[in-house]
């Protein structure tokens, strides 16, 4: 069954030995520091991966207004965007890898406020890590990587305990392997791009 944010709020409360939130609202102390915490490790944890269920695309038109210098084009992110995925073909893990994959060109694309900068052509083709606040739309690993990771967050304020929090950041850690080796078998493999470097091994 898909969780609720309560129910991931109330994981967290859990793993630190707290009483459950009965409300969302709840004025108690951990009621006020879940509120504090949770859409901050939420979108953190989300950008740390790229998780199958947040990934996204769109096709951008490019803004009215072309850039001061620099670049010909504008284009405004999506309003749900968390960080950028891929732009046309280019996997951006990718594009900074080194000239023999660059081939030698100046940066293609800059990222400045809510807008991407490049002088590729319009609608311009976007994979991106999407801002998801329904919890239903959540990996079931995911959700015990964020429980952990707000009560991480909330440790020392609601125990006062060093031992407890470093117990906590070893369970994270876990979680996040545990969860990235599973998201990962739903994608298919990545691969860089054929560069000179590349081509010159595979060639010889």
């Amino acid at each position: 069954m898909a969780l609720t944010d309560i129910d991931i709020a109330n994981a967290a409360l859990v793993k630190l030995g707290n009483p459950h939130l009965t409300a969302w609202e709840e004025a108690s102390k951990a009621g006020r520091l879940i509120r504090g915490a949770y859409a901050r490790c939420r979108n953190a944890e989300l950008q740390r991966a790229r998780w199958c269920f947040s990934l996204g695309r769109a096709m951008l038109p490019a803004l009215a207004e072309a850039p001061a210098f620099g670049f010909a084009r504008a284009f405004r992110l999506p309003i749900d965007y968390l960080s950028l995925v891929q732009i046309g073909l280019d996997d951006v893990g990718y594009l900074a890898v080194g000239p023999e994959y660059r081939q030698g060109d100046p940066a293609t694309w800059s990222i400045e406020g809510r807008d991407l900068l490049t002088d590729l052509p319009a609608p311009l083709p976007l994979r991106y890590i999407r801002r998801i606040e329904d919890p239903t739309l959540f990996h079931p690993l995911f959700d015990e990587v964020l429980a952990i990771a707000i009560a991480l967050e909330i440790c020392e304020a609601l125990t006062s305990s060093t031992d407890k929090r470093e117990s906590l950041h070893q369970d994270y850690k876990l979680a996040r392997r545990d969860a990235a080796r599973i998201d990962a078998i739903q994608k298919h493999p990545a691969y860089p791009p054929d560069g000179p470097w590349l081509m010159s091994r595979v060639m010889a």
